[in-house]
């Protein structure tokens, strides 16, 4: 089991990390284009390995993915004034 809230702290920082990294990722991302989500998926993976100096175990990498996930929808509902809606490409 994973401690919440040790993960948390560095999930934060990787999926802070990562989104800045990559804003032209982010964007091709909005624009719902191919391959962008597998880049971002693969950095914040590689960005948490570099944070915790090692391999994820499959439940941090999944944790990364759903963290970089949400994190990219609430800017596309922020973007489109859509707060309270479900995201179509999560449906």
């Amino acid at each position: 089991m994973v401690d919440s809230e040790a993960t948390a702290t560095w999930l934060t920082a990787v999926v802070a990390e990562t989104l800045a990294a990559y804003p032209a990722v982010v964007d091709r991302w909005l624009a719902s284009q191919p391959g962008a989500w597998g880049f971002l998926a693969g950095q914040g993976v590689l960005a948490a390995r570099r944070r915790l100096g090692r391999r994820l175990t499959d439940a941090e990498r999944r944790a990364v993915w759903a963290a970089l996930w949400a994190a990219l929808v609430a800017r596309r509902r922020a973007l489109s004034g859509n707060s309270g809606q479900e995201d179509p490409e999560n449906s």
